[in-house]
Parts: structure tokens; C-alpha cells; sequence
């Protein structure tokens, strides 16, 4: 199995209109793809930087000393891009011939080989899944539908592009074609995928009844490989509590994770809230915690974190950077929105929202009546049961007192809604 990186548009190229300018003789083409730079292309970057904060390889924008060699039939003489536009194999060229222009398109390439039997199961599903076939330069079929192409050579191989990429080989080569899974596809097409790293993430933050839930993972190469077949992923895709459950178990059990949980609790949560006036601010606090609690078991990291991830979910990046604690400072913090893509901090969501269930459901015990998820008008109904049931003054042990829910609760008029602001 091989996958062929990111490539750019169609047809984008270094072209002979710059070999005059750059004095690069025309066989060779271009010394440098779109060698101009624009005024606003560091508009982000600190000039006075001692080095990459990433660590991040800074190359020069020379083209390599040597030409590539011919394939067949091309003799077009090139340097090498100072910037890959992608890596085309000849495992993509049947008889080592030019593949076509249009071929190369943007987004994924995925290539696989194939058997006659194989190829005929994957020509079976493009036909009954209404996939549009066309005309390919030396395939024996090709199709496309929605954001995947599907083109099979006569040389045994299965070449898929476009976005839809992932989802075709995970729920349709693997289970159906290949009768395997397999985790390298994401590993060569995202190398830190097997970096190790810190995931942080949050649950209970909508939810108006119980209490607000921040969890931490460390994972290396070692533990991704552990879970490829799990099938963990972000908790907001995970409708059943057993099987979230069932992965938490496994998550706190894998042999090398690391990982931490911080539950705070409604009445504590109300206190913080009146302290600090912000959600933003009170899950900046709950990340810095749960970072510190993790760097405190940095001897139990093999090898130690590069990273820690979290979701951006302030606008300004400063609001949990500024509440990292000692030990939170010692290591990048990347945050990034919808985080959760990252396997840490969905491992991490899992973590979160077990925590946030269990104690939920421990709360509904202890009380004796539903507690419902989220926001709605179960919600606002079960918050007026409950202040019937045991007074507006506990309604602080089960509940985060700044939604507008507790104030229909106990029948008092709500101030005027503001404009959001991340």
C-alpha cells in the first residue's frame, strides 16, 4: 500500500514562461514556482524569531543541482520544485508512461493493488452505487460520484482521489474489497498521527445539568497502534453511554496512555462561574489543569509529549495560553478548531463525556428523577420539576446557574439576549 501526499490544482506546474526571466534554459524549466512574493505574505510572521516555534524545517528556496531522470517517452528534462507539488510514483504510470495531465488532481491520491477478483467487486460497487464512468488512458475502468474517483489500471493498481477518499476506504475497500483494515493510510498521509503528543478536551459545557468535565491523553506511536481497530473517535459521535464506556475502559487500560480527568462539579462550577464571569475563561482554567496534572506524570511518557492539542474555542488563542500553569508552559499548546479530529483529544472527548455521564447519572440517583442532556424543553421542564420537588436553593447542586434555564425554572424574567461572541 502506498499513498501518493497532497498535491495542488490541476495542472499546476513550473512553466517555460519563466525560463527566460529566471535564465534557466528551457529544457531545465524554471528555477522558481511563482518566484514573486506578495507584501501581505507576512502579515503572521515574526521577523525577529530566534527559529520555527513548530520545529518546522526552514529549506532554501533553491531548486536542487540535478535534473530527474527521463521516463520513458518524456524528454523533458526538470529541477525538482523548491515546494513539492506532490509525489507522483511510477507505480502510477502504466508502462511507465506519462499519466495525463487531468489525472493529477487536487486533494488525496490512495493507491492499491489489486486482483482480478478485487477489481471486479470494486467495478460491482461503482455500478450499483450509481458512480458515472469514463474514458482513462490505460485503466480498465474509472468512475466518479460526489468526492471520489475511482480509477483501476491495467496494471493491477487502484488509484482514489478527491475528498471522499477516507470514507471509501474505510467503509468500502477495507470491509468489503480488501476484507481488512488497515491503519497505515492515515499514518503516511498524516506522519503526526504517530507523534507523541498530549490531547485535552471538554464535556458537559451545554449541558445544563450536571457538571463540566475536562480530560487529558497522552499517546505515542505504540498506543495509536493499539487502537487502530477500536474505532475510537470524537464523543459527539457516539450515541450509545455503553459503548463510550466500553472505550474508556479501554482507553484508561492501553499500556503506555497517560491520561487524567478533572470533574467540576455543579456547586464548585457556579462558584468558579461567579468568579470569573466567563465560560471561555473557567474551560481556559480546566485545560491549564488538566495540561499541568499530565506534565506532573511526564516520567511515565515514553517518549515525552511534542505537543498538547485542544479546541479553540475562544477567539483568542491568549485565553488558555495565558492560564497554562509551570509545567503547561514547558510544552507547545496547538489549538485548532474541531480538534477532535486528532486522535489524543478524541480519546480525550471519550474520557470527558463518560466522566460527565456517570456523574450525571449518579445525580439522578441521588435526587431520583431524570436529568436530561443538553438544552431544550425536556430540559426546562425537568428544572421546574425539580425546583418544585426540592426548592430553588439545591437547584445549585445540580445545575450551571448562569443558563437562562434556571431562571425560567424559578419564574424569573431573563435580561435581554446579547449578541455571541466567541
Amino acid at each position: 500500500m502506498e499513498v501518493v501526499g497532497k498535491l495542488l490544482a490541476i495542472g499546476q506546474r513550473v512553466g517555460g514562461a519563466y525560463a527566460a526571466p529566471a535564465r534557466v534554459a528551457r529544457s531545465m524549466k524554471s528555477a522558481m514556482n511563482d518566484r514573486r512574493l506578495l507584501a501581505d505574505v507576512f502579515h503572521d510572521v515574526d521577523l525577529a524569531a530566534g527559529g520555527p516555534a513548530g520545529s518546522i524545517n526552514i529549506v532554501a528556496q533553491h531548486p536542487k543541482c540535478r535534473p530527474d531522470a527521463l521516463p520513458i517517452r518524456d524528454f523533458n528534462t526538470r529541477f525538482k520544485p523548491p515546494k513539492r507539488l506532490g509525489k507522483l510514483v511510477f507505480g502510477l504510470q502504466s508502462r511507465r508512461r506519462v499519466v495525463a495531465s487531468y489525472v493529477v488532481r487536487a486533494g488525496e491520491r490512495f493507491l492499491q493493488r489489486l486482483d482480478d477478483q478485487q477489481a471486479a467487486a470494486v467495478k460491482a460497487y461503482l455500478e450499483e452505487h450509481g458512480y458515472k464512468f469514463r474514458e482513462v488512458p490505460y485503466a480498465r475502468f474509472a468512475g466518479e460520484k460526489d468526492k471520489t474517483n475511482v480509477v483501476f489500471y491495467e496494471s493491477g493498481k487502484l488509484v482514489l482521489q478527491g475528498k471522499g477518499t477516507q470514507e471509501f476506504i474505510e467503509f468500502v475497500l477495507e470491509p468489503e474489497i480488501l476484507k481488512e483494515a488497515r491503519l497505515g493510510y492515515e499514518a503516511v498521509l498524516n506522519p503526526d498521527l504517530l507523534l507523541p503528543r498530549l490531547g485535552v478536551d471538554e464535556s458537559g459545557k451545554g449541558d445544563f445539568f450536571g457538571p463540566l468535565c475536562v480530560a487529558g491523553v497522552y499517546v505515542n506511536e505504540a498506543v495509536v497502534n493499539a487502537w487502530k481497530d477500536a474505532g475510537i473517535r470524537d464523543s459527539k459521535n457516539i450515541s450509545s453511554d455503553k459503548r463510550m464506556a466500553d472505550l474508556s475502559e479501554l482507553i484508561r487500560k492501553t499500556p503506555g496512555c497517560v491520561w487524567t480527568v478533572v470533574p467540576i462539579g455543579n456547586e464548585a462550577y457556579n462558584r468558579l462561574y461567579d468568579k470569573m464571569r466567563s465560560v471561555n475563561t473557567l474551560l481556559a482554567w480546566g485545560h491549564a489543569r488538566v495540561i499541568e496534572n499530565l506534565m506532573g506524570q511526564k516520567h511515565r511518557m515514553v517518549p515525552p509529549p511534542v505537543r498538547a492539542i485542544s479546541d479553540q474555542f475562544a477567539s483568542n488563542k491568549q485565553t488558555v495560553a495565558g492560564a497554562l500553569m509551570s509545567l503547561g508552559r514547558q510544552i507547545e499548546l496547538v489549538q485548532r478548531h474541531k480538534a477532535e479530529s486528532d486522535l489524543a483529544v478524541a480519546d480525550a472527548s471519550i474520557l470527558a463525556r463518560h466522566e460527565f455521564v456517570t456523574r450525571l447519572a449518579k445525580l439522578e440517583k441521588q435526587f431520583e428523577m431524570k436529568l436530561p442532556k443538553g438544552a431544550s424543553a425536556a430540559v426546562d421542564a425537568a428544572a421546574k420539576e425539580f425546583v418544585s420537588r426540592y426548592g430553588a436553593q439545591n437547584l445549585v447542586k445540580v445545575a450551571k446557574m448562569h443558563f437562562r434555564t434556571a431562571l425560567r425554572a424559578q419564574d424569573l424574567p431573563e435580561p435581554p439576549k446579547k449578541e455571541w461572541r466567541r
